[in-house]
């Protein structure tokens, strides 16, 4: 590892960047402010005072200075910009987590900044399940039974040239409401057992699988399969209708059992897929890497988590993580379950559920994977205080955060990836 930048329990990395305009918020009309912070790195001490100052507002104006992530420092008020447009605001974190700052007023356009204090202290607000591992075991137990009886299809034109061949896959997933679709593709003329194996999984949303050639140009057998197992390669008009129908709000369906919450399908078909993907011939046995944005972030968690032989994953923005943190004053990630209705009647009904698909549960398992995490400070999709829980449960020595304290839930993703590419094409050669 870079020792340069070691930290805490693996490897963070900071940009010493302004605030940005909230991408989470239609802009403003105004002129855009600059927001700076006491270090740039957005990485403080519980209890140390953490102080933003924003430049280029408007002279001798009022403004509304908004702190929110954690309980402990949660607060609104108006202040007065001076004579030369500037205000300094400052609050802290009377316990490990995090805290964003925004700035809005007549005039200007929206801007936050995020800091976090002692991060490498979060813990998950609820413990493990003591069954989650038998529970989980004995769900991959009946999958492991039943053949994969896979169908596979060339896809595309047939090109004896090619480099990268690509075929349409469908695996069936008993348990699953539906199976597992998505495309393989192989580089041309691969032998038995030679090449490391890669999944790509997807963010939220209703999508055909992706054609992942790039990641088979680079060595792997690469599998990209939708997050629902519904069908590929089909008109925009197809995938509007099922978001506007069966699977509208999926991600807080099923909500009451933790069978039939939507995510249990789900990671029955992730687990599927690893099976499938495993499989293959020309799988080398050794190197099993999984990655995805979001939702995908999640899935990756979970992989891991399912699989031991998976041996890297490159999760950004991770969702699905803490989803009790909202009980302890925390931001929970997405699909935040204490919006649900069913929360307010039985908040621990809801949660004891969603334990059993919580990714600090499944990141308790990775004990040997290579994990590589992003988050920006200024993602209230997917926040910083739940990916970070996950992250810390984590068993694995082998383990990185990458970190942005001015980006949101979209935005840290491209540069997160800058550094995480290299790293996979690094593991496909281990």
């Amino acid at each position: 590892m870079n020792k340069l930048f070691s930290i805490f329990a693996g490897i963070v990395l900071t940009a010493a960047l302004a605030g940005a305009a909230d991408p989470a918020k239609p802009a403003d009309k105004g002129v855009l402010p600059k927001m700076s912070q006491t270090k740039a790195t957005g990485l403080y001490k519980v209890g140390e005072t953490i102080t933003f100052t924003i430049t280029g507002l408007p002279a001798n104006a009022e403004f509304l200075i908004s702190f929110d992530g954690d309980k402990t420092a949660n607060a609104k008020k108006k202040v007065k910009s001076d004579a030369s447009g500037t205000i300094s605001v400052s609050t802290k974190l009377g316990r490990p987590g995090f805290v964003r700052c925004a700035v809005s007023g007549k005039g200007i356009q929206r801007v936050v900044l995020g800091a976090g204090a002692e991060p490498e202290k979060i813990r998950g607000s609820r413990p493990m399940p003591a069954d989650f591992e038998k529970y989980w075991a004995d769900e991959k137990a009946a999958l492991d039974k039943v053949p994969l009886a896979p169908e596979i299809k060339p896809f595309g034109k047939s090109d004896p040239k090619a480099k990268v061949h690509v075929f349409a896959v469908t695996v069936p997933c008993p348990g699953s409401k539906t199976p597992v679709r998505g495309y393989l593709a192989l580089p041309a003329n691969a032998k038995a057992k030679s090449l490391p194996a890669l999944l790509s999984v997807h963010a939220a949303g209703v999508r055909s699988s992706g054609v992942p050639s790039g990641y088979a140009g680079m060595g792997f057998i690469a599998f990209d399969f939708n997050a629902h197992g519904i069908e590929d390669g089909q008109p925009r008009e197809y995938y509007q209708k099922m978001r506007n129908t069966v699977l509208k709000d999926y991600y807080r369906s099923g909500v009451g059992d933790r069978k039939t919450l939507y995510f249990h399908g789900m990671f029955l078909r992730l687990y599927r897929a690893l099976q499938f993907i495993k499989s293959r011939p020309e799988w080398n046995g050794k190197v099993l890497v999984v990655t995805g944005s979001s939702q995908g972030g999640m899935q990756s968690i979970a992989a891991a988590g399912l699989d031991p032989q998976v041996t890297m994953i490159a999760a950004h923005v991770p969702a699905g993580c803490d989803h009790g943190g909202a009980a302890v004053g925390r931001d929970p990630g997405w699909p935040r379950y204490a919006g649900v209705p069913a929360y307010k009647k039985d908040p621990e009904k809801v949660l004891a559920d969603a334990d059993y698909i919580d990714c600090v549960n499944f990141a308790r398992l990775i004990r040997n994977a290579r994990v590589f995490i992003s988050t920006g400070f200024i993602d209230t999709t997917c926040s910083s205080a739940s990916v970070f829980a996950a992250f810390n449960e984590m068993p694995t020595a082998n383990k990185t955060m990458f970190t942005l304290p001015d980006t949101a839930h979209g935005t840290t993703v491209r540069p997160a990836m800058k550094v995480s590419q290299p790293m996979i094409r690094e593991e496909a050669k281990r």
